[in-house]
């Protein structure tokens, strides 16, 4: 009984290792996912999504070891038992599948917080783009009136001889406008 009880409990001892280590795991991205809506409001939006990238890669490794952890819980006591080790075995069954359901929440819980940054990224990623528009708009227009041209006269003069405009050429030749009446002297677009 006492070499059976020492194999089980070598058995115990491994899971929960593995379960030590994915806790911690699951423990530090909570941590990190915690402060995801304040932190999100001080960061830009690309800073906000490749961020967000990088917890999702973290979300995604954690989830693997939980897994294999509640496997490895699911697994443990399925092989014979002696009659008197089978209410330490179930009991300690419990408690490792307890744990491996735990670890999923969290890991739920963190899935769901990088979800919402993520979007968050986007809608102040759209926020920032709609805003840079009015801009260079602003621009564009304060640039007819102080030239007295046409829109088609200004579009002739950013693209020469070419039928369409390049993204490069319109940001540099929107850089260059002098900045529209209310905007702020260190503003750039």
């Amino acid at each position: 009984l006492a070499e059976a009880k020492k194999k089980v409990q070598d058995v115990i001892d491994e899971v929960g290792a593995a379960l030590k280590a994915a806790s911690a795991d699951v423990t530090e991205l909570g941590n990190q996912t915690r402060s995801l809506p304040k932190d999100g409001k001080e960061m830009t939006s690309q800073a906000i999504l490749a961020r967000a990238a990088d917890l999702e890669a973290s979300v995604k490794a954690a989830g693997v070891k939980a897994k294999v952890v509640a496997e490895q819980a699911e697994k443990f006591g399925c092989d014979e038992v002696e009659k008197g080790l089978e209410k330490w075995v179930n009991a300690e069954k419990a408690r490792m599948s307890n744990s491996a359901k735990t670890l999923d929440a969290q890991i739920s819980k963190a899935k769901t917080a990088v979800s919402t940054f993520k979007d968050q990224g986007a809608k102040k990623d759209a926020a920032e783009v709609k805003e840079l528009g009015a801009k260079a708009m602003k621009r564009l227009r304060a640039a007819l009136a102080e030239k007295k041209v046409t829109p088609l006269e200004l579009f002739k003069e950013v693209v020469g001889s070419k039928e369409t405009i390049s993204k490069e050429a319109y940001v540099a030749f929107v850089g260059k406008l002098p900045k529209a009446a209310g905007e702020k002297e260190d503003e750039t677009l």
